[in-house]
């Protein structure tokens, strides 16, 4: 799959290498008097009752099974989304710093570039929520001077990372990445407000939210940890 991150850049994104596969056939590993043990096309391992295949009316083959759609979510695929993203929001956030000072490696790699932690979420509360796709921004800081603070709440040198809130009540928070101190800043708009409001800089974000990357790879987390082995 291309990925377009510029006008004149585009790298290629290994599905099968970096999405959950969605081939719902799954190889038996092990088996126990109440469990199966199958392995889908990835190598993600799930422990499956016997119970939950008799009442889908399925049985292993030769060695495989091919689940139903419903059990392939259940048991691969919801586990695996969550386990992999709780870990991914841990290290981003413990390797934020680190990670905005690595443009160029970020935009080496379109599993990189698209890399969508929570921390880079924006939202407004009646529209919903978006991420912003990690080379996106790092992108935007290079090339907007209006994502770049010189001097924000007596800090110095901080690029805005994400804002949330309510356009309606034009309350709302926002997160700053500093790069002289390095460290993660919170303020809310009744103690530090953006010289150009809420609004405008939502739609800023919006902006990097491109149609064309909206996809989520599924192994975030190991996409995060070969990027920071990487420096």
């Amino acid at each position: 799959m291309e990925i377009l991150i510029d006008q004149s850049n585009t790298l290629f994104l290994d599905l099968e290498k970096w999405m959950i596969s969605t081939d719902r056939q799954c190889k038996l590993v092990e088996e126990s008097s109440t469990h199966y043990t199958v392995q889908n096309k990835n190598g993600i391992r799930v422990n499956l009752p016997k119970h939950i295949l008799t009442a889908n009316a399925l049985s292993i083959q030769n060695g495989m099974v091919e689940l139903s759609e419903g059990l392939y979510d259940t048991f691969v695929k919801g586990p695996t989304h969550e386990s992999n993203d709780n870990a991914f929001n841990t290290l981003f956030r413990k390797s934020a710093s680190l990670l905005f000072q690595q443009a160029d490696q970020i935009l080496a790699k379109p599993e990189y570039f698209l890399l969508k932690p929570d921390l880079l979420k924006s939202s407004d509360l009646y529209q919903g929520a978006f991420y912003t796709p990690l080379g996106a921004i790092v992108q935007a800081w290079e090339q907007d001077e209006e994502l770049h603070f010189k001097s924000f709440a007596d800090k110095d040198d901080l690029f805005l990372v994400a804002v949330s809130g309510s356009l309606l009540t034009n309350r709302y928070s926002t997160t700053f990445w500093c790069r002289s101190t390095e460290e993660l800043l919170n303020y809310n708009s009744q103690n530090h407000p953006l010289p150009e409001g809420f609004k405008y800089y939502l739609d800023k974000f919006k902006v990097l939210n491109r149609a064309d990357l909206s996809i989520k790879i599924d192994f975030q987390h190991e996409a995060l940890q070969t990027l920071l082995e990487s420096f």
